[in-house]
């Protein structure tokens, strides 16, 4: 008899049912509710690896207002939140590469355009949306921008890169 023992993958420890990821890993209990006034819509690809190092189904358990869609593609705002929507009022969310630390502001969140700089008409471009629809996609850990674009009509929820995003970013404390 050999000295080895089997090893344990990883699909062999359970998991928890609220997030999904092996008991070990699991932070559930540690996650204290964050309340959001704006409604959040994620919208996570099948193929994203979410087991071990996603986030999307933390940040749904931990935001009082989200919901996460597992998916391919919607054929409209609408359908992928179960109920009608002014899509007019909602803004598609998804991590770029810009770089957040650059910005000079003291918002919190804000608006730039394509090239990286401030939008002149802030408020205007904030103000009125309702929600937010975000894109999970596999990212290198020093991507941290939030690139957005207010929704037009029934958008359907697939890569927005073809668009014209405007660009929200949580700004650097």
């Amino acid at each position: 008899m050999s000295g080895t023992s089997p090893t344990t993958t990883t699909e062999d420890i359970p998991e928890c049912p609220d997030c999904g990821k092996p008991q070990p890993l699991c932070i559930c209990d540690n996650l204290a509710p964050v309340e959001n006034r704006i409604e959040v819509l994620i919208l996570q690809h099948p193929q994203e690896q979410d087991r071990l190092l996603g986030t999307a189904r933390l940040t749904a358990l931990q935001l009082t207002n989200a919901t996460l869609k597992i998916g391919l593609s919607w054929s409209s705002l609408s359908k992928a939140l179960g109920r009608e929507v002014d899509p007019a009022s909602w803004a598609i969310l998804y991590l770029g590469s810009a770089k957040v630390a650059e910005l000079e502001t003291d918002r919190e969140v804000v608006a730039i355009d394509r090239k990286g700089g401030l939008e002149h008409a802030q408020n205007a471009i904030l103000n009125g949306i309702e929600g937010v629809v975000v894109l999970v996609r596999h990212l290198e850990p020093s991507q941290g921008a939030v690139v957005a674009k207010p929704m037009d009509a029934e958008v359907p929820a697939r890569d927005p890169g073809s668009e014209k995003p405007v660009t929200l970013r949580q700004a650097a404390a």
